[in-house]
């Protein structure tokens, strides 16, 4: 009986990491931010993660700021934690929705949420 608990331990484990390291490879590469006041649909802001956990925010094709992510798993929730990216966005965001060309983030203090859409 030990042995199937502890096999069936390391089997959760094993699942529990490839889940993380997939939403991870989901979100790597440019998502174009939705508007989310009138005032923003002027701008094309743009989030790109890239692979070695750098994260840079692009404001129609300039690059305004530098940051570093991380995706943490916490309980069977999936978080990004996003740091020194600027003083209004460095937040942990709960992963809503991520998809092939879906992504919505939303962080609880402040409240926050943006939804993006796959760059093309």
């Amino acid at each position: 009986m030990r042995k199937f608990t502890f096999a069936l331990f390391v089997l959760l484990c094993i699942t529990l990491s490839s889940c993380k390291k997939a939403k991870e490879e989901k979100l790597i590469g440019e998502w174009k931010l939705l508007p989310q006041t009138a005032a923003d649909r002027e701008d094309t802001i743009i989030y790109r993660f890239e692979a070695n956990h750098v994260l840079y925010r692009f404001i129609d094709g300039v690059c305004v700021d530098t940051g570093d992510y991380k995706v943490k798993s916490e309980f069977f929730e999936y978080y990004v934690e996003i740091r020194n990216l600027n003083k209004y966005d460095d937040a942990n965001y709960y992963i809503e929705k991520i998809k092939k060309n879906i992504l919505i983030l939303q962080c609880y203090s402040p409240y926050m949420r943006k939804e993006f859409v796959r760059n093309e």
